[in-house]
């Protein structure tokens, strides 16, 4: 459920390309999910407090091939 309604609020904030975001990186998936619905337009830019949790999204977002995406 989790993985699902992480992805669904990307749709209901509908981002449009070349806006900039703010995101929780937390597990990344609405990070992910945003920078793929601006088509790697635009910028999301990741915070966490946590160096690991970090780690563990660009790792992902390097297999993900998106450019849009900054962890912060």
């Amino acid at each position: 459920m989790q993985d699902e309604g992480s992805q669904l609020v990307s749709y209901l904030v509908a981002p449009r390309r070349r806006e900039l975001w703010w995101t929780s990186a937390r597990r990344g998936r609405k990070t992910l999910a945003l920078g793929a619905l601006m088509n790697s337009q635009g910028r999301v830019y990741a915070w966490d407090t946590s160096a690991r949790r970090l780690a563990r999204l660009e790792a992902r977002l390097k297999r993900s091939g998106l450019s849009n995406v900054h962890p912060q």
